[in-house]
């Protein structure tokens, strides 16, 4: 799921639900959510069924770019069952402007972007040149 960096507290990422194979049975204890990297952005969904932002939630996408949520739950007398939720943060101002290629040291070197992930070829500094 992709969410703005610029979402407040309380914004809801995803709606799901959770049924045990026993209809008549819930969850116990709730749900718990881990996040990577760790992080405190996500309510653990204790008695609603929506994974939103915490009070301390303050996206950037420059700093971290996806987490990825993995919530368990167990139903009396089942196995414990496991999902994962990858979050993307998107920047307000849109992915990162590239430009095709550089020149250093008498050499093109190409420049990769895609989305918010890009990568940059650089050329080794020859001592003193730098």
């Amino acid at each position: 799921v992709s969410v703005m960096e610029s979402v407040g507290p309380g914004t809801i990422i995803m709606e799901f639900n959770l049924t045990c194979q026993n209809e008549s049975s819930v969850p116990t204890p709730a749900p718990t959510l881990q996040s990577t990297p760790p992080t405190s952005f996500f309510n653990q969904p204790i008695v609603t069924r929506h994974i939103t932002l915490s009070p301390s939630a303050a996206l950037d996408a420059r700093q971290v770019n996806q987490y990825t949520l993995t919530m368990e739950a167990t139903c009396p007398g089942e196995m414990p069952a496991n999902g994962q939720l990858f979050v993307l943060v998107q920047t307000v101002d849109g992915p990162p402007q590239c430009m095709a290629r550089f020149a250093s040291q008498g050499k093109a070197h190409p420049v990769l972007c895609a989305g918010t992930r890009f990568r940059l070829h650089a050329s080794p500094c020859r001592p003193g040149k730098c």
